[in-house]
């Protein structure tokens, strides 16, 4: 269980720099 809960937890801190990465790209490549 406790594998299971990082390894989600991992997920969410990739999805979430990705998220920040796509955003920052974006608005560089909008200017």
């Amino acid at each position: 269980m406790r594998s299971i809960l990082k390894s989600m937890k991992l997920q969410t801190k990739l999805l979430q720099n990705l998220r920040i990465r796509y955003k920052h790209w974006s608005v560089s490549w909008l200017r």
